[in-house]
């Protein structure tokens, strides 16, 4: 059973010989370290909502611990479309990610504001 897509992978390091110059051995070697660094997204995962810095929330993962440090990610599949719902620890919708429209972030917040980053953040972590 292959663990991982091997054509992907290729592709990857090719496009960083092309477009960023590098050899065809440093373009192998990123391409695996970004794969194996992505993580999986099984349908449901919570992440830490990232301040202005850029940084996770000052409480997430202490004793002072609370589930409203958190956005919660769920998988929606249906007639065809797929979607990520993130939602807060009332489980109110800060909004989604396209799977169908190159994942695109929708949301009634600014691009600015935590939600919004801690979405982008996701995206860039998780391998859907």
């Amino acid at each position: 059973m292959k663990k991982y897509n091997l054509s992907a992978i290729m592709k990857r390091a090719w496009e960083l010989v092309k477009k960023v110059g590098m050899t065809i051995s440093a373009g192998l070697k990123e391409a695996w370290m970004e794969v194996k660094t992505m993580a999986k997204f099984n349908g449901r995962a919570a992440v830490a909502i990232i301040d202005k810095d850029g940084k996770a929330n000052r409480y997430c993962g202490t004793e002072n611990d609370d589930s409203s440090n958190y956005l919660y990610f769920n998988l929606w599949e249906k007639n065809g479309r797929k979607r990520i719902y993130a939602n807060d620890y009332k489980r109110r919708s800060v909004g989604y990610i396209d799977c169908n429209n190159s994942n695109e972030i929708i949301s009634d917040f600014s691009n600015n504001s935590d939600f919004v980053r801690t979405m982008k953040k996701f995206k860039e972590t998780f391998a859907f």
